[in-house]
């Protein structure tokens, strides 16, 4: 190719790379239609039903053959129950993950309802993943008790084993005790060989 051709050829190549350019400046700076859509469904629900005292309000999805909130008000009054059940403190307990027996029915633990807990709690400890072998039971205790020893309902045997701890909070409304929040740890109790 002899000097003539090379120019044509990169003139063909400068108007080729303004026209992609061009095309670039264009697509970037149109503007994006875009569509947010936020389904909020409503549907009837028991009295039973946690929904938060809303009136029987519950977030879902359309497909679940539920009407769609169309009251802008009745939408923010949903809002703004989500955001403060959302705030609010979930279960408080203090435990620490290891406890150590000799014997295996009394053991050294540190286990309680942390002073911060809105509310009395009562702890469960189970031997089986299915929470039906229990081994301790406590009743009530305040925000800011705690055991640092404990006596199993029967012994284990020597060894380590991993049990589960349900902390389970509980308030009274209208002179009847009610479930405010349950959570399931699991903790390693140790027990000695003689």
């Amino acid at each position: 190719m002899n000097g003539k051709g090379y120019k044509v050829l990169i003139g063909l190549l400068v108007v080729l790379i303004a026209l992609m350019g061009v095309v670039v400046v264009v697509v970037l700076r149109r503007p994006v239609e875009t569509q947010v859509v936020t389904e909020v469904v409503e549907k009837e629900t028991d009295d039973s039903d946690s929904g938060g005292g809303n009136g029987g309000l519950t977030i879902g999805y359309a497909s679940e053959g539920v009407a769609v909130i169309d009251d802008a008000d009745a939408l923010q009054k949903a809002v703004d129950e989500a955001y403060a059940k959302a705030r609010q403190p979930g279960v408080s307990m203090r435990y620490e993950n290891d406890a150590y027996s000799s014997d295996g029915k009394n053991f050294t633990c540190s286990i309680g309802n942390p002073t911060r807990s809105p509310y009395d709690m009562f702890i469960a400890i189970y031997a089986d993943d299915a929470f039906e072998d229990p081994l301790f039971i406590s009743q009530l205790i305040r925000p800011g008790e705690e055991f640092s020893n404990i006596t199993l309902e029967r012994a284990l045997e020597p060894g380590d084993y991993t049990v589960n701890c349900v902390f389970s909070q509980v308030d009274v409304e209208d002179g009847e005790q009610v479930m405010r929040g349950q959570v399931a740890v699991t903790l390693n109790f140790h027990v000695a060989a003689p």
